[in-house]
C-alpha cells in the first residue's frame, strides 16, 4: 500500500489529518523505563528514548573504532 492509498483511505473515514512521523521522531517520542538525573535544579530526571539509546551505543562504537585505530598506530 503507498502512502497516497492510506491517506485516501484516512480520509474516507472522515478524519481531516493523517501524520507522517520519521523514524528518527518516533525513536525521539518513545520512552523506556530508565532514566538520569539532569544535575538542574528542580528539573528531576531525563527519561531515556530509544533515540538516546541509539546515539550513545553509536558513540562508544565510534570511540571504541578510534581507539582501535590509535592503538595501531602507535605500534
Amino acid at each position: 500500500m503507498s502512502v497516497d492509498e492510506f491517506q485516501a483511505i484516512v480520509s474516507d473515514r472522515g478524519d481531516k489529518k493523517w501524520y507522517s512521523y520519521t523514524l528518527e521522531e518516533l525513536l525521539d517520542n518513545i520512552y523506556t523505563i530508565q532514566w538520569t538525573l539532569t544535575y538542574t535544579f528542580n528539573f528531576g530526571k531525563h527519561w531515556i528514548s530509544f533515540k538516546n539509546l541509539l546515539e550513545e551505543r553509536f558513540n562508544d562504537g565510534n570511540t571504541t573504532i578510534f581507539n582501535f585505530i590509535m592503538k595501531m598506530e602507535m605500534n
